[in-house]
């Protein structure tokens, strides 16, 4: 499985008053967004426009960094995306 991001934007952060530099952490995690595609053997399964694509990789991080990664689901549970948009489930076949 693989993750692409494109047409990385930051349309919200301006109508929330800030900047990009001034902006706090848990701001730029729901704003950074971009077209995000899961692809797997070669071919595109799954797409969104305007992904809160720093969200998701915290989380991801966060998952990867615990004991049962790998051995336990992963269903990203954002402030912007549906939840269970996004899951990993584990199977034995892979």
């Amino acid at each position: 499985m693989q993750f692409v991001c494109r047409s990385f934007g930051l349309s919200n952060l301006p109508r929330r008053g800030h900047t990009l530099h001034e902006a706090p952490l848990e701001v730029l995690l729901l704003d950074i967004e971009a077209k995000l595609s899961i692809w797997e053997q070669g071919r595109e399964v799954w797409s969104e426009e305007a992904f809160p694509v720093a969200e998701l990789a915290y989380h991801l991080a966060l998952w990867l960094q615990s004991p049962a990664a790998g051995h336990e689901n992963f269903e990203l549970d954002s402030m912007q995306a549906a939840k269970g948009m996004i899951g990993i489930v584990h199977s034995d076949e892979g």
